[in-house]
């Protein structure tokens, strides 16, 4: 994810000619959107959307990915990816399940970045996602020092853009329209 803020991100924003907007992100995306901001003073930089967001590394968190790898071994996740991944879903999946599965990256730990954020923030999780808690958003609030909105959405896991769409796009909206 480091390399992605600190390599891919800017050389993909300036390919693109971003000259002012919002960075929007979601999960692994969005811990890659707060270290780039945290990381860069960037001043096209308006705002970020974080969706369940990773700041540090949760053991519920792991043991959800590990059910992830039995499943898409032993179940039904790897024709269900498929839809979304089409014919790069090993590549996809076994390179975020084998990077968060790995003894080394239980020290994973990105708050030191979100201290240097200075863009707005809004903050979307679902009560019931699986990878992550509120308690990242509580230590996002803890280390940024620009404004954090949270909107948290009920009855909804780990994918708020899907499992409730309307209301997570109306939250983009409200931030947007807050931005100068």
């Amino acid at each position: 994810m480091h390399d992605e803020a600190f390599e891919v991100l800017p050389a993909a924003l300036d390919r693109v000619g971003f000259y002012g907007g919002i960075l929007l992100g979601h999960s692994d995306g969005a811990s890659i959107a707060a270290i780039y901001a945290g990381a860069h003073s960037d001043d096209r930089l308006r705002g970020l959307v974080l969706i369940a967001p990773h700041f540090f590394i949760e053991p519920a968190g792991l043991a959800a990915i590990e059910r992830a790898r039995v499943a898409f071994v032993n179940g039904d996740l790897r024709p269900r990816l498929e839809k979304h991944h089409k014919e790069g879903i090993d590549c996809a999946f076994w390179g975020w399940c084998n990077a968060w599965l790995d003894p080394n990256f239980e020290r994973w730990d990105i708050r030191k970045h979100l201290s240097d954020i200075a863009q707005p923030v809004l903050a979307i999780q679902g009560v019931n996602d699986e990878y992550g808690s509120l308690e990242q958003l509580d230590e996002l609030e803890t280390y940024c020092r620009a404004s954090v909105t949270r909107f948290i959405i009920a009855n909804c896991g780990h994918a708020p853009h899907r499992e409730n769409p309307a209301a997570t796009l109306s939250a983009i909206h409200t931030l947007i329209n807050r931005l100068p």
